[in-house]
């Protein structure tokens, strides 16, 4: 038996393998050390070792080590070591010092999974929630570290290596495991209006001693606990927007959102039951209630519906059975527009979007507004100023729904739509491209909005155009469905230019150098501006 293999063998797996994403953790190893696990358990430590004396300077060999300790030992006082080690030698790589953090998250879950008391000692929750404070940190630190690649990798040539979202995940589970941890506590049913800002840490009941204790380690974590809700959402919103607006840029299937969407649905699930516990249709019939109370726990609906964002509403495109779904949010919107006092611009914006989608999901639902009723509402807020944030989701939907209007001048919108495309999703689109998510067809209306779902049933059983988009075979079969318009342009150096707007090709190589040609292609809508797809040469 060899004691010592090659580095290669040991660390064979890539070292963007992500220990947050992976549901087999046994992948997270090299299969050659795999193999050792299943036919000789214990010998892949020794192997491990040896491997680490050899290679001192070596980090990822640090990782295995620190990742073999976590994960099959329960040992995390020794994977810290090695993490801390691995972090040492190559500090600037985040899925290195992302070790560091997901020793923290599982002595966390591993802890607190043993812990049979129910309720939960205070002594055991001061111990809980420092660790996860720990973990937090942790996680923060490994998402400020992708960000500074991210920048790196953006200015390199054919660097196709994406974001690593790991940070984001980890804090995610982080805060998902504190709310287990508080809802063994005796004084949760209080704590949850705290945490939803209801009520304030000085409102909880003090009625005896036990209480007592819990109180004060509440209150000694007060500022981490107070800040968990708006931690959750904000990563939730980070992820959606990842994972909805930006697909890999070739095309393949997406394996990072293929096993990381369904944790962060788990955290979601978890986050709604304890923040938006309510039922709509108890609601609506409440004629009783306070306008103002209302209105906040509308807002809550919608969030738990995913309809407060314009990504969650999105992502509807790709869901199956939404209709119904997308129906109850355009009541929740039509409640909050009618209280001009209580509405925001982003309501409007969203409650657009989801006529929208809900109109190509189910074009004959009763709840969808006319779309000339929606034009003149999109055009109340076009004119008025926006907030920088605002504009990608605005000026998008304003060049779906305003393409076919005359007087309306494009250019500006769209241009506007690319600089904050740049500014708010260019940084973290390493390896990936904006998706495409509605297509120009030849009718009017709401029917010359074509959803992908639209030509994929064109295309038969198990065909999806957002992974063979480069497929000539599958263009042929949409031609032939004519469902699309073919819209007529000149190259204009590296881009094309129709009807005074800038239309960009998927990939710049699809053009040739010499400009004045003219072309004829089908125009997808991403959130960076319309491209040109199946791009043809006119005679």
């Amino acid at each position: 038996m060899y004691f010592f293999i090659s580095k290669a063998a040991v660390r064979r797996n890539p070292i963007t393998a992500n220990a947050a994403e992976m549901e087999d953790e046994d992948s997270l190893f090299s299969p050659l050390i795999q193999d050792i696990m299943k036919e000789m358990p214990g010998m892949e430590e020794i192997i491990l070792q040896n491997a680490a004396k050899c290679y001192r300077k070596d980090a990822v060999i640090f990782q295995l080590l620190a990742r073999y300790y976590y994960i099959k030992k329960s040992d995390f006082t020794t994977a810290m070591i090695w993490a801390k080690k691995a972090k040492g030698l190559s500090k600037d790589n985040s899925y290195i010092c992302d070790t560091v953090s997901q020793v923290l998250v599982r002595e966390l879950k591993h802890e607190v999974h043993k812990d049979r008391d129910d309720p939960i000692k205070p002594e055991s929750l001061e111990k809980y929630l420092t660790l996860a404070k720990s973990a937090g940190e942790a996680c923060k630190e490994t998402q400020q570290i992708a960000n500074k690649e991210a920048k790196t990798r953006s200015e390199r040539l054919k660097d196709y290596n994406t974001y690593n979202t790991a940070g984001h995940l980890g804090e995610l589970q982080t805060a998902a495991i504190v709310i287990q941890i508080l809802q063994k506590t005796p004084l949760f049913n209080c704590l949850a209006q705290v945490l939803s800002g209801k009520i304030s840490f000085e409102d909880l009941p003090r009625m005896n001693d036990d209480l007592e204790q819990y109180y004060q380690v509440l209150q000694k974590h007060k500022s981490y606990l107070l800040q968990l809700k708006d931690t959750m959402k904000n990563h939730f919103h980070f992820l959606n927007n990842f994972f909805v607006n930006l697909v890999p840029f070739f095309a393949e299937k997406d394996k990072q959102k293929e096993l990381t969407k369904p944790k962060v649905s788990r955290y979601f699930q978890q986050y709604i039951d304890l923040f938006c516990k309510i039922n709509w249709s108890e609601l609506v019939n409440n004629e009783h209630m306070n306008l103002i109370v209302k209105t906040e726990r509308t807002r809550q609906c919608l969030e738990r519906n995913k309809g407060d964002s314009y990504t969650g509403l999105l992502e509807y495109l790709y869901k199956g059975d939404s209709a119904s779904t997308l129906e109850e949010i355009i009541q929740q919107y039509d409640f909050i527009l009618k209280w001009k006092e209580a509405r925001h611009l982003m309501d409007i914006i969203n409650f657009i979007y989801a006529n929208v989608i809900l109109a190509n999901i189910n074009p004959e639902s009763q709840y969808i507004m006319p779309y000339q009723d929606l034009c003149n509402l999109l055009h109340q807020i076009i004119d008025h100023p926006i907030p920088f944030s605002e504009i990608l989701p605005l000026h998008y939907i304003t060049v779906l729904l305003l393409r076919q209007e005359e007087d309306c001048t494009l250019p500006p919108f769209v241009s506007q739509m690319k600089l904050s495309y740049l500014k708010d999703l260019r940084p973290v689109s390493n390896g990936k491209r904006a998706a495409v998510h509605f297509y120009l067809g030849k009718d009017e209306g709401y029917g010359g909005l074509i959803s992908h779902r639209d030509i994929n049933s064109c295309l038969g059983s198990e065909q999806n155009i957002s992974t063979k988009w480069d497929d000539e075979k599958m263009w042929e079969r949409v031609r032939d469905c004519e469902k699309l318009y073919r819209a007529s342009g000149k190259i204009c150096g590296g881009f094309i230019s129709a009807a005074d707007v800038k239309v960009d090709p998927m990939f710049r190589s699809q053009l040739p150098k010499e400009s004045s040609k003219r072309v004829s292609f089908f125009i997808g809508f991403s959130m960076n501006g319309p491209v040109a797809l199946d791009i043809d040469f006119e005679s």
